[in-house]
């Protein structure tokens, strides 16, 4: 009988630890998620004081230049959110990007 109250204490204790860091789960994502955001805003600074964005650099990775599925009809794929866009619309009908 004692060692099964026992085991019902480090149950308990364990579900208490449990619960005590569930609680604090969503300050550790948030404190990444700014982080991260910091980490983008200093790039950004290192990139434009080393330059900006070249011509050549947008070229290559421009959506233009990458390759995509046929579209039917002569209907074109947005290069932004790959939705379907009639031939003659000048932006996108999902997100609103120029095709």
């Amino acid at each position: 009988m004692e060692g099964l109250m026992t085991g019902y204490g480090i149950v308990s204790i364990l579900l208490l630890v449990a619960g005590i860091l569930a609680v604090f789960i969503p300050f550790f994502i948030l404190k990444i998620r700014n982080q991260v955001i910091s980490i983008n805003e200093k790039m950004d600074k290192i990139i434009k004081l080393l330059g900006g964005e070249s011509e050549e650099w947008v070229e290559v990775f421009s959506s233009e230049a990458i390759p995509s599925k046929a579209a039917p009809d002569g209907m074109k794929y947005c290069g932004h959110c790959g939705a379907l866009n009639g031939r003659w619309d000048k932006s996108c009908v999902k997100c609103g990007e120029p095709v």
